[in-house]
């Protein structure tokens, strides 16, 4: 016992230069750009967990949040526009080219065989258009910020679900909701990033209207297929026949 009491001091020590000398856990910020001359250039937003940002043109006033569970420890990756508000203040309509794009990089799961899931929906009001306006979300295991988007170099490999045509309905008064989800099938590995990006082309905004957007990216383990859970569920049976034979030759 005195033996082990003159060692605690030393364990003790060697404990604490072994915990303070280990690396700390990746820890990404997610980014937010926007950009209001159609991409040429972007103010940029960062926090840890979530982040938001605030641009004004004229009397149209954008406000962006955005969200990311990173480096939470959960087996599903994902990022969130949750909130675009575009509200024109002024008495006559505005127009903007208008790109928001996120993203957060260093996801550790999932990965292997995975399911992207790209959604955005949407209410806007009266007198508001933006035709050829687009949605779209990528994973890309080069850990790459923004990586497969349009313009973005990147080691890849990428993935995407495809861009998604963003319809706005084009109404007199009122509010409408629209929206539109999409899923495909891909390879991640660790560390990856994920990213969407509203590209709204010319956005026009009625006199005293609004339009609202939230976009998700959604990153989850890809169910097995049938025939490997048939093939899994036939291995019991296997191993039961296989005793059986044995027994028989006994």
């Amino acid at each position: 016992m005195v033996r082990f009491r003159k060692l605690l001091p030393a364990a003790m020590a060697l404990a604490a230069a072994v915990f303070l000398a280990a690396p700390p856990s990746a820890r990404a910020n997610i980014t937010l750009q926007i950009s209001t001359d159609g991409g040429s250039t972007f103010q940029t937003f960062s926090g840890v967990g979530s982040t938001s940002g605030d641009v004004m043109v004229g009397a149209l006033d954008i406000f962006v949040r955005a969200t990311s569970n990173q480096p939470t420890n959960s087996p599903t990756a994902q990022i969130q526009q949750v909130q675009i508000n575009t509200n024109n203040s002024g008495s006559s309509a505005l127009s903007v080219d208008l790109v928001v794009r996120i993203s957060d990089n260093f996801f550790s799961q999932p990965t292997g065989l995975t399911t992207l899931s790209s959604s955005f929906s949407g209410t806007t009001g009266p007198n508001v258009t933006a035709p050829g306006a687009t949605f779209q979300s990528t994973v890309d295991s080069s850990n790459t910020l923004f990586g497969g988007l349009p313009g973005v170099v990147t080691g890849g490999p990428t993935f995407t679900a495809g861009v998604q045509t963003v319809t706005i309905p084009n109404i007199p008064t009122g509010t409408q909701n629209f929206g539109d989800s999409k899923t495909v099938t891909g390879t991640a590995s660790s560390p990856f990033s994920l990213s969407n990006e509203f590209n709204l082309g010319t956005l026009t905004i009625g006199a005293a209207s609004s339009l609202q957007l939230t976009g998700i990216t959604n990153l989850s383990p890809a169910p097995a297929p049938p025939t490997a859970v048939l093939a899994l569920g036939g291995l019991p049976l296997l191993g039961f026949g296989s005793w059986l034979r044995r027994r028989k030759q006994a």
